[in-house]
Order: structure tokens, then C-alpha cells, then sequence
């Protein structure tokens, strides 16, 4: 997605980021919303166990984005070194 649809790598994760915040804005919203008319019981509701998990999987795709990307960067950067190792190992006759 950030390859083809922004220009470099920091507009890309504003705005994932942007739009994680705008989700869970929303989502809180509509709980309090739906919450407010609801009568008031003791027990746990269907709405608040909804309201944890919608919050709960915004935070698990903020912390897969994080991993993916710390993954992308080692293995780039693994990449990177070995290139540099087997150039050298061309460039020098010893």
C-alpha cells in the first residue's frame, strides 16, 4: 500500500496512523453513544465486551504494522551486509 500510494515512507505512516486514531475515536463514540441509552445494569453487557475487542484489535493491528516493518528493516539490513561481504570478497584477489 505505502509503495504505491504515497511519495516516501513518513507520509505512508502518518497516515496509517491517522487512521488507526479516526477508528478508535469512532469506536469509543459509538459506545458511549449506544451505552447512554442502554438501561443501567451491574452486569457486563454484549456492547462493552464488543467495545473490548474493537479496541483491542485496533491496538493488535497497530503492534502486527510494528512488527512487519522492524522484520522488513532487519531483513533489508541483513541483506544489505551480506551484499557488502560478498563484495568485498570479489574485489580483493586474497
Amino acid at each position: 500500500m505505502c509503495n504505491t500510494l504515497y511519495a516516501n515512507r513518513i507520509s505512508c505512516k502518518v497516515a496509517i496512523e491517522s487512521i488507526i486514531l479516526f477508528n478508535s475515536v469512532i469506536t469509543v463514540c459509538r459506545f458511549v453513544s449506544i451505552s447512554d441509552s442502554l438501561p443501567k445494569t451491574t452486569s457486563i453487557k454484549l456492547v462493552e465486551v464488543w467495545m473490548l475487542i474493537s479496541l483491542m484489535q485496533t491496538f493488535a493491528d497497530v503492534i502486527l504494522q510494528t512488527c512487519i516493518k522492524y522484520s522488513i528493516n532487519l531483513l533489508e539490513k541483513n541483506k544489505r551486509k551480506i551484499e557488502g561481504k560478498a563484495e568485498k570478497k570479489l574485489a580483493s584477489p586474497w
